[in-house]
């Protein structure tokens, strides 16, 4: 499912897309930011209010370390659901 509209996908390409959105939601469920820096290549653009590149790892490290430490302290950082499969589920459950 992409945006609302059924798509093919074969089952091989499936179990990996799976298997990566599974293992950034558990390593971020884990608060581990090392584990979710993994997940995300360099270099990386963000853009917020401004756009910052992470060009090495050590500062993918660094702002996945920031980040976990905003959502831990401020209590609410669980991801529930990372793919698409799982978000018809979820957003059932949740009302």
């Amino acid at each position: 499912m992409v945006a609302g509209a059924p798509i093919q996908v074969e089952a091989r390409l499936s179990e990996e897309v799976e298997r990566f959105f599974a293992g950034y939601r558990d390593a971020y469920n884990d608060a581990a930011p090392a584990a979710v820096a993994r997940h995300i290549a360099e270099p990386s653009l963000l853009v917020q209010s401004k756009a910052i590149v992470w060009s090495t790892a050590e500062a993918r490290l660094q702002a996945m370390t920031d980040l976990l430490a905003f959502y831990v302290n401020s209590g609410a950082w669980r991801i529930v659901c990372c793919t698409a499969y799982e978000e018809v589920g979820v957003r059932q459950r949740m009302g």
